[in-house]
């Protein structure tokens, strides 16, 4: 699977959870330095806002590198062909690759518009409320694979945006939360079959409505900040 196959299998999966709509525009870049096409969508702002006064949107991506490329240029044999010479790469077997599948979860006030934190403690309830509502979707979790312990997906801490005005009152700009996930891609043998290909699409759908049930629970927390 190459990243223009995974790409489109990528957004048929959002397509399918309702997570793309008619304004969301998906974003490729090429890093000249590094040769990494970076891919990303902003979701959210064209669905209806159920946390007014913010505006709720999540960011989705991932970075096809240099090695991804050349492991689905043609097949993995090929390329250690190319690395190791036929002979030294003869019979070796190889791990399947895999992709890091990255989630930010934003809401922003309307420009000039902060919240006033009049109740300090407000937003330290919102912190432990949000990570019990998205461990259910985006979670931290390690697994062992021959007594090595792996991270395959993790949630980070939530981070605010606070201005000061000149009196010292702190108003509200901004929070949002990072997360990603481990997705396994398939991997093309030297007989042009393409394994596991059904298991990596069956992941990319899991993972799209995760992460709509992600963005719904992120929106429902908000209304404890206006408290």
């Amino acid at each position: 699977m190459d990243r223009d196959a995974f790409r489109d299998a990528w957004l048929d999966a959002l397509r399918s959870e309702e997570l793309l709509t008619y304004p969301d525009r998906p974003h490729d870049r090429i890093d000249l330095a590094s040769m990494s096409r970076e891919h990303s969508v902003r979701v959210g702002l064209g669905h209806r806002q159920h946390a007014e006064p913010f505006f709720v949107s999540m960011v989705l991506g991932w970075n096809w590198t240099p090695i991804h490329a050349a492991r689905t240029y043609s097949n993995e044999e090929d390329l250690l062909s190319d690395l190791l010479g036929r002979e030294q790469a003869r019979g070796l077997a190889t791990e399947r690759p895999w992709l890091r599948l990255d989630v930010k979860l934003c809401a922003n006030m309307p420009y000039g518009k902060p919240l006033p934190l009049r109740k300090p403690q407000a937003l330290r309830r919102w912190t432990e409320q949000v990570a019990r509502a998205l461990e259910p979707f985006l979670c931290t979790r390690a697994e062992g694979i021959r007594r090595v312990e792996a991270i395959h997906a993790y949630l980070g801490e939530p981070e605010a945006r606070v201005q000061c005005d000149e009196v010292g009152e702190l108003a509200l700009l901004g929070v949002e939360v990072e997360a990603w996930r481990a997705l396994t891609l398939p991997r093309e043998s030297d007989t042009g079959e393409l394994i596991a290909v059904d298991t990596t699409e069956m992941s990319l759908a899991s993972f799209a409505k995760d992460a709509s049930g992600a963005l719904a629970a992120w929106s429902s927390t908000l209304k404890s900040l206006l408290g």
